[in-house]
């Protein structure tokens, strides 16, 4: 779930806004996307960690995902 029922649903919908999807760009596929505090990371929205941190899952899961279809192998 993008927003769960205990995030603030006009904070949650940010994830759907351009300034933070375009964090992702350039990303290493192969790493896990987390939220702020590594080189692969995103800024989280202030106030809405749990949806950006689900947001970081899902992209991570979809990479792994892309990834092993190709024939390649997320770490």
């Amino acid at each position: 779930t993008i927003n769960p029922p205990s995030a603030t649903a006009s904070l949650g919908s940010k994830v759907t806004e351009q300034s933070f999807r375009t964090q992702f760009a350039g990303k290493d596929a192969t790493q896990p996307v987390g939220v702020s505090g590594g080189g692969n990371d995103i800024d989280a929205i202030s106030g809405a960690t749990i949806s950006s941190r689900a947001t970081a899952d899902g992209v991570t899961t979809a990479c792994a995902a892309a990834l092993k279809a190709m024939g390649g192998e997320a770490q």
